[in-house]
């Protein structure tokens, strides 16, 4: 198992490296929603895809999730990473997983999934890192992780892939079911190699700028109590 993790890792940080040699996308919406949405009760989504949110009510926890609904392959495969490049994962959210909490997975079988996370890994220069590959069938399955950040600003490189991906190309084009915040927006990405299948490539960049108004408004406030106080 440990090998196993070893290699996957590596895997992961190789093709880092090469699509580090080409342009990555990065979102700069609204990524948050008080509820849960792949479960439908946000916008009632019921499409195949990775679904992308941190919570309303807590800013730095995050959810991605992933459903392959409508598909016509029976067992969809998922894999892909997300890297962390101001080492921000919190490992007391898991502490027995490296902060990335499971959502629905199974360990065992034929269609046996896994998530890892691993914080301040030296081949990615100091990096934390959440990788995984995981399977569901097209009947409405849904798998997934969460994990929590230890600061308010952060760089999250993500890697989503899938064997459903598999003839889609191009730099800095867009998306093909990726699903962020309660708008349900569909970044642009750049479609790299993973390991031998294909992941859309882009960035989120955190606070996004909803979180930043948020943040302004209450340092507003704040200077206004006190400026009502000093007279």
């Amino acid at each position: 198992m440990k090998l196993a993790k070893t290699l996957l890792i590596a895997s992961a940080f190789l093709f880092a490296g090469t699509a580090s040699a080409t342009f990555t996308p990065t979102y700069y919406g609204d990524t948050d929603s008080a509820t849960d949405l792949i479960a439908g009760t946000a916008s009632g989504s019921t499409d195949w895809g990775y679904y992308i949110w941190n919570e309303t009510a807590s800013p730095q926890t995050w959810n991605v999730r992933w459903t392959g609904l409508g598909l016509t392959e029976q067992y969809p495969e998922w894999f892909g990473k997300i890297q962390f490049q101001e080492s921000t994962l919190d490992p007391s959210f898991d502490a027995s997983n490296g902060g990335a909490n499971e959502y629905q997975l199974e360990f065992s079988g034929t269609y046996a999934d896994s998530v890892d996370g691993h914080l301040d890994v030296s081949f990615l220069g100091g990096d934390d890192i959440i990788n995984w590959t995981a399977f569901t069938n097209n009947t409405g399955g849904i798998d997934g992780f969460s994990f929590t950040l230890t600061d308010f600003v952060e760089v999250l490189e993500f890697e989503l892939g899938g064997s459903m991906f598999s003839n889609m190309s191009g730099t800095d084009v867009a998306g093909s079911h990726i699903f962020i915040g309660d708008g349900l927006v569909t970044p642009n990405v750049t479609f790299t190699d993973f390991n031998g299948g294909v992941a859309q490539q882009f960035e989120i960049k955190v606070p996004a700028p909803g979180a930043l108004g948020l943040m302004g408004l209450s340092i507003l406030g704040l200077a206004l109590v006190r400026r009502q106080k000093n007279k």
